[in-house]
């Protein structure tokens, strides 16, 4: 099984991404599974071993003011009192992964242009 023990980041967000983009899909086609269960067959479907189920947190080790998301947008917070929790309101978290890629991405093509 694969994790994120060096790991690019940009492989982390890829991955993030490809991931949610499933979930996404599998909760707009009616799945009812919960967000851990949906994470947890992704995984295992690609041959991932994530130990606290998103590739953000593994590769913080669960620190989350390391996490990529904050690396983007320093409110990122995926869970508490967010407005995009992960698990209570998925296709709201969806949606601000989307943007903060895009941001990214912007960042990036900027930095090599300087």
């Amino acid at each position: 099984m694969k994790t994120t023990k060096g790991m690019r980041v940009a492989t982390v967000w890829k991955l993030c991404i490809e991931m949610w983009d499933w979930i996404a899909e599998m909760i707009r086609a009616g799945d009812e599974r919960n967000i851990d269960d949906l994470k947890d067959v992704w995984c295992e479907q690609y041959g991932y071993e994530l130990e606290m189920s998103c590739f953000f947190c593994d590769k913080a080790e669960g620190y989350c003011e390391q996490c990529q998301g904050t690396t983007i947008d320093p409110t990122f917070m995926c869970h508490g009192e967010s407005t995009y929790h992960y698990y209570t309101d998925p296709l709201k978290f969806h949606a601000k992964l989307h943007r903060m890629n895009d941001k990214r991405l912007k960042m990036n093509r900027e930095k090599r242009s300087a």
